[in-house]
């Protein structure tokens, strides 16, 4: 949303800007002289931590104190007896039920009606352009919306109710129908739906047929000038993931496959080098450099904790592989993708071949794809790739009039199209 903003101040429009902005001690309208917030109408709705759930804490906290004693006192009681205490049927607590309403859409709830107040408290805009999560907002727009009479335009970075579908809290208070109910409040009340996932925009196009041909999709970008294809190799394979190890973004099969690798005769080790670059030092409970151990991998594989920027690029400038693990996301493209795009390198993305991911990549030279399940052609893409980077001394990159089309500037283009032609409906 922030490029999208800057965007928009560029074609001359007047932009408000309604946010916690948390950490940038913003009063009113004042900029405190970042020059990233010239231009803009800027109004803070402060986002102070709630005093009932701080309290529900305390009680809780209190209350777990109380049950232990009387937990202990109770063993002595029946110490020596013989008897069996039963421990009861494991059903939702009264703190889960509180919790579950607490948390109804999310936590965000009691900020989303404070900017609420605040849009209605405005001048008329010509359209109001909210991003979600947190959904609560989304919500808080769209009424505001309504109560303000002008076009809502909802942003979608996530899906609002089927990232949770089989979410519960950990006593077994199912929470899903709020968020459901919310998906229907605002697909039928915003002007447009905007997508950054086309399965997304698919499913909700399904679910509400009516309201179709105002669901659209707009992915992400990358905002940096792409660099030129890196011309050769060196002759080395030098390998590089930076990120963090989470969700379904298992690393050990993509080792495994290296095992392999290496354990071929005619692969020289020290040709090859790979390098996790943040925080990716353990997964699934599991350290990495524990699990290398003692394994071919583990002689080539370089694990280091995050690094600033500048570094960061100069990694990146030895690369002559990059890495992205983007498992267990179906619906979402991890911003990183689009990043990687633009570096010049040769990228190896593990993700379902059916996945969102694998359609923004599907095609592009320079860029292999791969289920990391699927051992045998992970290997062999890791072998071939070996031989060109090691034996040849050649990469493929994917090229600029490819990757252009997910740039940061071409997504906003189509963004103020879709706002421009709100705003006309309207008139």
């Amino acid at each position: 949303m922030t490029a999208l903003a800057s965007a928009l101040r560029a074609t001359g429009k007047c932009v408000c800007i309604i946010s916690a902005f948390e950490g940038l001690g913003i009063s009113g309208l004042v900029s405190q002289g970042d020059p990233n917030l010239d231009g803009y109408e800027l109004y803070r709705v402060a986002d102070p931590p709630s005093r009932l759930l701080e309290m529900m804490v305390g009680a809780n906290r209190l209350l777990r104190r109380l049950a232990s004693g009387r937990s202990r006192a109770l063993a002595t009681t029946k110490e020596g007896t013989g008897l069996n205490v039963p421990s009861g049927e494991s059903r939702p607590s009264l703190r889960s039920w509180v919790f579950a309403v607490l948390h109804l859409i999310d936590d965000k709830k009691r900020w989303a009606f404070r900017a609420l107040r605040k849009m209605v408290s405005m001048t008329r805009p010509a359209v109001i352009i909210v991003s979600g999560p947190p959904m609560s907002t989304v919500l808080a727009a769209t009424l505001a919306g309504r109560m303000l009479r002008c076009p809502v335009i909802v942003d979608l970075r996530d899906p609002i109710c089927d990232e949770c579908e089989h979410a519960a809290l950990s006593d077994g208070v199912q929470v899903p129908w709020g968020r459901r109910a919310l998906e229907r409040y605002v697909l039928r009340h915003a002007a447009r739906v905007i997508t950054t996932s086309h399965t997304l925009r698919e499913r909700l196009r399904s679910r509400y047929p009516a309201m179709k041909d105002r669901i659209e999709c707009i992915q992400n970008g990358f905002d940096q000038v792409p660099q030129v294809k890196r011309a050769g190799t060196g002759n080395k394979l030098i390998m590089i993931y930076a990120g963090t190890l989470y969700l379904n973004r298992n690393p050990f099969p993509f080792f495994e496959a290296l095992d392999w690798l290496l354990e071929n005769p005619d692969v020289d080790p020290f040709s090859v080098e790979v390098l996790f670059v943040g925080d990716c030092k353990h997964y699934g409970g599991v350290a990495l450099s524990d699990w290398l151990a003692n394994r071919p991998s583990g002689r080539v594989v370089m694990i280091q904790g995050a690094v600033g920027a500048p570094e960061l690029g100069s990694l990146y400038e030895r690369a002559t592989l990059l890495l992205n693990f983007a498992e267990g996301q179906p619906m979402q493209v991890p911003a990183k993708t689009f990043e990687l795009l633009a570096l010049g390198r040769e990228m190896l993305v593990l993700c379902e071949p059916t996945s969102d991911t694998a359609a923004v990549v599907e095609g592009i030279e320079g860029v292999s794809c791969v289920a990391s399940g699927e051992t045998v052609r992970l290997r062999e893409l890791l072998r071939d790739i070996y031989v060109r980077h090691v034996q040849l001394g050649t990469l493929r990159a994917p090229n600029l009039a490819e990757i252009q089309q997910h740039s940061r500037s071409a997504q906003n283009a189509q963004f103020l199209a879709k706002i421009e032609t709100t705003i006309r409906s309207v008139e």
